[in-house]
């Protein structure tokens, strides 16, 4: 998801290669650049320049998964600091009845914890074998 990325022009760039999927398209350089550009985003990606200088920076895709496990802990270690945070806030809510403090401070934990095991990562192998039967079932002759 876009909202797992911290830094908000990677999310408008994960936003466009999710797009460009949905599409069929090909994902590359100069697609996500165009998508960018066509949508009036690419500032907020950081410009055509910041997106070049990305594909230089990554030393291999062969260690996507890895990179794509790094990005969701992050993010819901993220989310579980502004939960705690919300959780802190309502232990000052001293008008409130404690039961409801409890289960919106349930609520916050269990909405992350439902949202991290949901969103578990399937195999790239499956991903593409999937796109290819969806082309070949489009497919005319």
């Amino acid at each position: 998801m876009a909202d797992d990325f911290y830094d908000p022009a990677h999310r408008e760039i994960y936003a466009a290669i999710l797009s460009l999927y949905h599409k069929h398209h090909p994902i590359d350089l100069l697609t996500v650049s165009t998508e960018l550009q066509d949508s009036e985003r690419i500032n907020a990606a950081g410009g055509s320049a910041y997106l070049a200088e990305l594909t230089t920076m990554v030393p291999t895709s062969s260690n996507i998964i890895q990179y794509a496990q790094i990005v969701k802990k992050k993010s819901t270690l993220r989310k579980m600091i502004k939960a705690g945070q919300s959780v802190s806030a309502f232990g000052f809510d001293e008008d409130a009845p404690i039961e409801e403090l409890l289960e919106k401070s349930e609520k916050e934990l269990f909405h992350i914890s439902q949202t991290f095991l949901k969103d578990k990562f399937t195999h790239i192998k499956d991903i593409l074998s999937a796109r290819a039967k969806k082309q070949w079932e489009n497919a005319e002759y």
